[in-house]
């Protein structure tokens, strides 16, 4: 099956930081596109929520940017730590 996207997803595993219920979690992205990422993290925002994530690259950079759930990956449990 080809892929019909405009933007194409680079798979990258960059960590990332977020808020859900009040506090800060940790997970990781899987791909990134022009329009979106997907992350990987054991707590998840509701679906549709706004959500301000901070990409934390191995460089030491930081970027934040911010959109909302469309879909996420949890992690195992054993993974969480």
């Amino acid at each position: 099956m080809t892929d019909k996207r405009v933007f194409p997803r680079k798979k990258r595993r960059v960590m990332v930081s977020f808020e859900v219920d009040g506090r800060t979690v940790k997970g990781f992205t899987l791909d990134l596109s022009h329009t979106g990422l997907l992350i990987s993290s054991y707590h998840l925002p509701p679906l549709g929520k706004p959500l301000c994530v901070t990409l934390e690259f191995s460089n030491g950079n930081r970027m934040q940017v911010t959109g909302s759930v469309v879909r996420a990956r949890r992690l195992p449990g054993e993974l969480a730590q």
